[in-house]
């Protein structure tokens, strides 16, 4: 679902917890950084539609604890 989203944006998405940084667009975005539920991590956008991208992708994983 991250991904899915991730990719329909232009900027760049970076998913990060602590040292670990991977691309977003790529599969198993998460699992590679070693990312699980409950986990806090920091979303970085860089690129013309960032806010929006972070929002969602912010909201999204929001929705996962719901």
């Amino acid at each position: 679902m991250f991904v899915k989203k991730a990719k329909k944006h232009v900027s760049t998405i970076t998913p990060a917890q602590g040292d670990k940084r991977v691309n977003s667009k790529g599969p198993r975005t998460l699992m590679k950084a070693g990312v699980f539920m409950g986990d806090r991590i920091i979303i970085e956008g860089d690129g013309p539609d960032e806010a929006d991208a972070v929002a969602g992708l912010t909201e999204l994983i929001a929705s996962f604890t719901e």
